[in-house]
């Protein structure tokens, strides 16, 4: 039975959601502990360490370029214009120093949890992306879902040996069992059968 949107959502996190401050568990399950670690880390780290500081200093300056008339805006009136640039400026720096801390957040998750689905965009992306890569982009978020998906179909797929390979001959062949075709309680729940040989190794044949 196919999962419902909500029960896929609460395992794959919701397309294109933002991680930017908010810490919601269900927003971290595709992700290991450790990499749940580093974002908070990191999304910390940003905004006191380099957000917080560069837009401040941002406001600050601009503020005093806007009182030696250095900064005029003729449109409208000098406080509204002053406001303006001084969010603005705010604003512009806020952006500037999480754009500053990309790449100190890249290399927690190359060195800590390299074999993450994190770390594995990041290799991917290496040498093509031209910005500094970005826990916060919706783009990367959901490269990250369709990667955790990968990596546990992959280990669903290693858990399940058949004991046999399907021959070339027979692998296009698509029939169904008449032990189940005949059974009444069970060819409505029937879907396709296909029939194999065991392949004998080189050296068993020889």
């Amino acid at each position: 039975m196919p999962l419902s949107q909500a029960e896929q959502d609460a395992i794959w996190g919701k397309k294109g959601v933002s991680l930017s401050g908010q810490k919601s568990a269900d927003k971290y399950s595709i992700l290991a502990p450790e990499e749940k670690n580093i974002i908070s880390e990191c999304q910390d780290e940003a905004f006191w360490y380099r957000s917080l500081p560069v837009s401040i200093s941002f406001a600050f300056g601009t503020h005093i370029l806007h009182q030696n008339g250095l900064l005029k805006l003729n449109l409208v009136p000098p406080s509204l214009a002053k406001v303006g640039f001084v969010v603005g400026a705010g604003v512009l720096g806020y952006m500037f120093g999480q754009l500053s801390y990309a790449n100190v957040c890249r290399d927690k998750f190359l060195t800590r949890c390299p074999d993450g689905v994190v770390a594995t965009d990041i290799r991917l992306k290496s040498g093509i992306q031209t910005v500094p890569y970005s826990i916060f982009s919706p783009i990367n978020q959901e490269t990250w879902r369709q990667l955790a998906k990968q990596r546990e179909m992959s280990r669903y797929r290693d858990k399940i040996d058949p004991g046999f390979e399907i021959d070339d001959e027979f692998k296009d062949q698509n029939i169904l069992s008449p032990n189940l075709i005949n059974d009444e309680r069970l060819k409505h729940k029937v879907g396709p059968v296909r029939y194999g040989v065991f392949k004998k190794d080189e050296q068993e044949q020889s």
